[in-house]
This record gives structure tokens, sequence and C-alpha cells, in this order.
């Protein structure tokens, strides 16, 4: 068991790394690529480990030949250094899976489950830029697209409320600015 204190690291360039946290029996070190872990018991668990504010997606496949495609399960903005997902896909007994960041350009709309306060809409872009959500009631010729909103997003993805109303219809689509 390795019993971890005063943890201190330097980056190759001779800087103090001073956001570092221990605990005890691991050291894991984060840079660009994110860590996986698996673990059975008492139930199934992924912990990945990353940068807070990236975005990340989860993917897994049954075999390792070449050919396999992978299944993307999930993507996600971290918010904390560790998240932890209970009862994964799993697919068979042999799942192999896989980590990887991304930076959704163009931008990615998506629609969410809807509540009382309306309709969720998630646009994924890349942190730090500027982006815009057009709507329009139909797709008949000539299509007229109206602003519904800019932003610039502060992490990898931002989610909006359209309001609720009785029309039958609505399209959206984000655009970069």
């Amino acid at each position: 068991m390795l019993d971890a204190g005063n943890l201190l690291a330097w980056r190759a360039i001779g800087t103090l790394i001073t956001n570092g946290a221990a605990v005890d029996g691991y050291i894991i070190v984060i840079a660009r690529e994110p860590w996986l872990e698996s673990r059975m018991a008492p139930q199934p668990q992924l912990l990945f480990y990353g940068r807070p504010g990236a975005g990340y997606g989860l993917a897994y496949r049954t075999n390792l030949a070449l050919a396999a495609p992978w299944t993307e399960w999930l993507r996600f903005t971290l918010t904390n250094r560790l998240v932890v997902f209970e009862n994964p896909p799993t697919p068979g007994a042999g799942s192999f899976w896989r980590a990887f960041e991304f930076r959704a350009e163009p931008p990615r709309l998506s629609v969410e489950p809807g509540t009382s306060s309306g309709l969720g809409l998630r646009l994924g872009g890349c942190p730090g830029a500027a982006y815009g959500v057009e709507t329009a009631p139909g797709i008949s010729n000539p299509l007229e697209w109206q602003s519904w909103t800019h932003f610039t997003l502060t992490n990898t993805s931002k989610l909006l409320l359209w309001p609720p109303n009785a029309e039958p219809q609505r399209f959206f689509r984000g655009l970069s600015r």
C-alpha cells in the first residue's frame, strides 16, 4: 500500500505543480490523456480521471480485432477531477473500454429531456468560442432562420431551455460565430 502525503511534482520545464492531490494507494498524474479504471465489486463501475472543464467520451467494444467497431456510450464535460459511472453497459464478458477527449467543432446541438420549464437543448463546442442558436417554425422553402440566442462557452457545453408553447414543431441549429 502506498501512503501518499505532501505530494510535490515538477513540470519538465522546472515549475512546481501546485494543484496535485493524494489518495492512499494510487498516484495518478493527469496531463492531456484521461485515465479510465474499471471495478467490478460490489457493482460494476468505471472511474474516470481527467481535466475539469474538458469534454470527454467513453466507448466500448467486445473484442480487440482491428476491424471491430467502437460503440460510443457517453459524452460529457468533466466538472471535477474524478467521476464514477455506476453500472455501465456490459455487452459481454470481455468488454474493452476507451476514453477520449473531444472538441465539438462544428458545434453539436442535442435535445435533452424537457421539463415544465421547457425543451432542453445542449450545445457542445470549444471553451472560449462564440456560438449562436437559430430557430425556424418549419423547413419549407424559403427557409427563414431567426436568431434565438448567442453566447461564449465557458466550458464544453451549455444547456438552453426553449420555453413551452403550443407549437406543433420547431427546428433549431447551432452555429459558430
